[in-house]
C-alpha cells in the first residue's frame, strides 16, 4: 500500500471517529445482533444526530463521498427517510472546490500535467 493510500485511509478513519461512527467500525449485522452490547450499538444508529453527522462527515471527506451521499439520498428504502432527507442537502449545499484543487486531483490521479 503506498503512502498516499495509507494517508487517505487515516483521514477516513479520523473522520469516522470525529463524527462518532468509530463505534460501529468492524461490526456486521450478524455479530451486532448476537453481541452482548447490541442494545448500546443499536442506540448509536438510532441517535437523532446520525443523519446530520453522516452528511457532515461525507462533506469533510470530499467530492467522492459527497457523490456517494447524493446517491444514497435517492434511496430512502436503503438508508431510511431521515438519513435520505438529510443527505438530500448534499444535492445543492456543498462547499465549493477551487480549480486549483480540481487540477491537483486530476494531475495526481492521471500521473501527469493537465496541460498535456
Amino acid at each position: 500500500m503506498d503512502k498516499e493510500t495509507k494517508q487517505r485511509l487515516h483521514e477516513i478513519r479520523d473522520a469516522l471517529k470525529k463524527y462518532g461512527f468509530d463505534k460501529i467500525l468492524g461490526q456486521t449485522a450478524k455479530n451486532k445482533l448476537h453481541s452482548k452490547d447490541s442494545e448500546v450499538e443499536n442506540d448509536i444508529l438510532l441517535d437523532d444526530d446520525v443523519p446530520v453527522n453522516l452528511r457532515l462527515m461525507l462533506q469533510d471527506l470530499g467530492t467522492t463521498f459527497i457523490k456517494l451521499g447524493q446517491l444514497l439520498s435517492t434511496r430512502p428504502d436503503v438508508v431510511g427517510d431521515k438519513i435520505a432527507d438529510e443527505l438530500a442537502n448534499l444535492q445543492d449545499d456543498n462547499p465549493a472546490i477551487s480549480y486549483d484543487q480540481v487540477k491537483a486531483i486530476v494531475e495526481r490521479e492521471l500521473n501527469g500535467n493537465i496541460d498535456d
